[in-house]
């Protein structure tokens, strides 16, 4: 067990059976010592040592080599380094064949058709959500509202919150409020607060939705989206929903590509599939409700 601890302590690492973490720590110190990259003789040494360790821990190796007679030091020496070239390159060449098959399970057959369908899915999510951004639908000016106690100067309709933060809104009467609706989900999307104080029919607020309406037409307001909402974060969340699509665009065997993936699968999609349904957005954007 004592000749074991050595080698672990030739790799840098606590005792383990681990065999991810010994390769972790051999492939960290093979590309700092490599005869490639470092030529050194010292180098050379410590590349020999930790890839015998590395063998022997992982059981490709039961014990140290044997001392090769009837060559020089000099060449003895530089046949261990080749030795362990070698089995460096193979153990380089044995993970880039798992790379290349993982990266061929995840971009053919259904796992690739399932996903390319749900990034135009996720691209058409964002283009409409883009749309209720920028085009109101439904409007409702409104009299009252209930003031939020956690977050100062907020006001709250419909279990959305609103921060209205300039000071002169809340000095007197608060002026009165319009219900802005995106134009294919219905989301309650934001507010509109006229920015004066308008006297209407001697302080009464007008019975008729049209007046009310009329208010906002002829006079100047000031727009604050519902409060976290994918509206309040525009476009940042719009453009992440874009990130399926650049995948399929440029689909390459890379690290990124698998973390891209991983991220769209993990995050996007099940994010995008809630909120289709979450609020009924669905159902409205098919006529439904």
């Amino acid at each position: 067990m004592s000749q074991l601890n050595r080698y672990y302590r030739i790799l840098g690492i606590a005792p383990t059976k681990d065999k991810a973490t010994i390769k972790k720590a051999y492939r960290k110190q093979a590309m700092q010592y490599h005869p490639d990259k470092n030529p050194s003789e010292d180098a050379q040494s410590k590349f020999i040592k930790i890839t015998e360790a590395y063998e022997i821990l992982t059981g490709q190796q039961s014990k140290a080599g044997p001392k090769v007679t009837g060559k020089s030091a000099e060449q003895a020496r530089q046949d261990k380094i080749r030795q362990a070239k070698d089995r460096y390159q193979k153990m380089q060449n044995s993970e880039k064949e798992k790379d290349a098959k993982y990266y061929k399970k995840i971009t053919t057959g259904w796992r690739w058709n399932t996903f390319r369908g749900l990034a135009f899915y996720a691209l058409i999510f964002s283009a409409l959500l883009t749309v209720d951004y920028y085009i109101t639908g439904k409007k409702r000016a409104v009299s009252d509202f209930a003031t939020y106690s956690f977050l100062p100067k907020t006001i709250e309709f419909e279990g959305e919150l609103f921060q209205v933060l300039d000071s002169e809104y809340w000095s007197d009467d608060f002026p009165p409020v319009q219900m802005n609706y995106g134009l294919f989900f219905k989301d309650l999307k934001s507010v509109s607060v006229l920015d004066e104080a308008i006297d209407v029919n001697n302080n009464s607020w007008p019975s008729n939705r049209t007046v009310r309406s009329q208010l906002f037409a002829n006079y100047n307001s000031s727009e604050f989206y519902a409060y976290g909402s994918v509206y309040y974060i525009f476009p940042f969340f719009q453009i992440f929903l874009l990130l399926p699509i650049l995948l399929l665009k440029f689909k390459r065997p890379t690290i990124n590509f698998a973390v891209g993936r991983l991220i769209a699968v993990w995050i996007i999609f099940p994010t995008v599939i809630y909120l289709s349904f979450s609020n009924g957005r669905i159902l409205h954007l098919l006529g439904l409700l």
